[in-house]
């Protein structure tokens, strides 16, 4: 009898025909048959019945090898059994309520804005010490972060991503969005300019390996020597003449140090405008040698020094609220007035911004030019640029620059019109969605939703006032 004890299991038999049968239901189910099956074998080698009849209870518990206790509780629970066919879980909570949902955002946003990592912990405090308090969970706040479209990784410190929905920045690409859609409803070309780079030992970011040599491509060490690469174009194609390369000389991060004034003004005065289709519109970003300013309105900087500042002002002759002229006794051998002062008096008649790009223009009386603050995704250039650095590093076996200009050039001329129509209705479709997306934003600052600071309205309309002269 005690080897028959031994004998009794929770887990189900051994032979392969029990197993097979075993497999079509839950664990828990073939472990009860196994039992109720042992139980009866044993009664059998015995001749008898382990329990009399009228010992119910006992002959339960023999049989499923389970106590009376455990019996019951299953039995009081069977309507939230899983169904036939379903697979048991964790028995599911209330559902978060919309309104509470809709407060997990926010608390997000407050650390953020803070300077608080926005751990789960954190906003779990955060909604805790919230008006109203919080009463759910760790994990129904971890789901609901999910449910919301919140993710925990680490690619959050994006500048640009950021950048790009600052107040500020949206009200610019309103701006400019409301100039789009009126050059496209003239039926005005536009022609969209950039510049970009590809390094000489380029390659694609991704590709299976499994960490070994063997497996991975011999690529030389750093980036190597850099071209960079300029060009414009409209929705029919490259405008003639301005897809021009070169090797870059300086090692620095950023490629933007390969280019300045004068390399871009001599490229717009002999590649782009003569190229530049009637009554055209020129779409570029705000570099420093796009919006190069004329020497007669540079305006003073905070960080020059004081005979500095007092020499901007007697070369313009400026003169004080009383309208008497500036003199130098006055302002540099008068102890009483510090650099704070002579800054001030310069900041006060700073001139309005002359730019240089919009008199290149006028002297071709070709075009008008309006820009676009930091949103890539408004400038189709981008993704011509993002297809020709891609089929490069795809391609490059040879780590050559002189290679890397061949492939950039073979690629640059099967990028036509075509590609360019596609860019092209890629962004406009983009346009429309920022569009529609920044009036929903404006109408909720205006009903108090939102907030705006005033010194912030008053950069704003330094800038508006510097767009209006471009």
């Amino acid at each position: 009898m005690e080897e028959n004890e031994n004998k009794r299991s929770r887990t189900p038999g051994s032979c392969e025909k029990r197993k097979r049968q075993v497999n079509a239901y839950h664990k828990c189910c073939a472990v009860l048959i196994q039992n109720v099956v042992d139980a009866v074998k044993e009664e059998k080698d015995a001749g008898r019945l382990k329990h009399g009849l009228n010992r119910a209870v006992d002959r339960q518990e023999y049989y499923l090898n389970m106590s009376n206790s455990s019996i019951y509780r299953v039995l009081g629970d069977v309507e939230n059994l899983p169904a036939e066919g379903e697979v048991a879980g964790r028995i599911r909570g209330p559902d978060m309520s919309e309104e509470d949902e809709a407060r997990i955002r926010p608390a997000v946003v407050k650390l953020v804005k803070a300077k608080v990592v926005p751990s789960l912990n954190n906003i779990m405090t955060t909604l805790l010490e919230s008006e109203g308090g919080w009463t759910w969970s760790r994990s129904s706040l971890y789901n609901a972060l999910h449910r919301l479209g919140f993710s925990y990784d680490g690619n959050r410190h994006n500048y640009y991503d950021r950048v790009k929905e600052n107040e500020d920045n949206v009200y610019l690409r309103n701006r400019y969005l409301r100039y789009y859609f009126q050059y496209v409803a003239e039926g005005r070309p536009i022609v969209y300019m950039d510049e970009t780079w590809i390094n000489k030992n380029t390659v694609p970011s991704r590709a299976w390996h499994d960490g070994t040599s063997d497996t991975v491509d011999a690529v030389p060490p750093g980036k190597g020597e850099r071209l960079i690469i300029i060009g414009a174009g409209s929705s029919t194609g490259w405008i003639p003449r301005t897809f021009q390369m070169w090797t870059g000389k300086k090692k620095t991060d950023d490629y933007h140090s390969e280019m300045n004034g004068a390399v871009f003004k001599k490229w717009v005065h002999e590649r782009l405008l003569p190229n530049m289709p009637a009554n055209g519109v020129i779409v570029l970003d705000r570099a420093s040698y796009h919006c190069q300013i004329t020497e007669d309105t540079l305006s003073p900087q905070q960080k020059w020094t004081k005979p500095v500042l007092a020499k901007w002002l007697l070369d313009r002759g400026a003169v004080d609220e009383k309208g008497v002229p500036f003199t130098r006794e006055f302002l540099l051998n008068n102890k009483a007035i510090k650099k704070d002062d002579v800054w001030a008096f310069c900041y006060e008649r700073k001139p309005k911004k002359k730019f240089l790009l919009p008199e290149w223009v006028d002297a071709y009386n070709k075009a008008n030019n309006k820009d676009i603050r930091v949103h890539p995704q408004l400038n189709p250039i981008e993704m011509l640029w993002n297809w020709l650095k891609t089929d490069v590093a795809a391609k490059n076996k040879t780590f050559s620059i002189a290679d890397i200009r061949r492939l950039a050039t073979a690629r640059q001329a099967e990028l036509d019109g075509e590609w360019w129509a596609k860019a092209c209705r890629k962004s406009h479709e983009f346009a429309e969605d920022c569009l529609e997306a920044d009036d929903a934003l404006f109408e909720e600052v205006e009903n108090g939703i939102g907030s705006s600071d005033s010194e912030d309205d008053d950069d704003l309309q330094e800038v508006e006032e510097e767009l209006e002269e471009i």
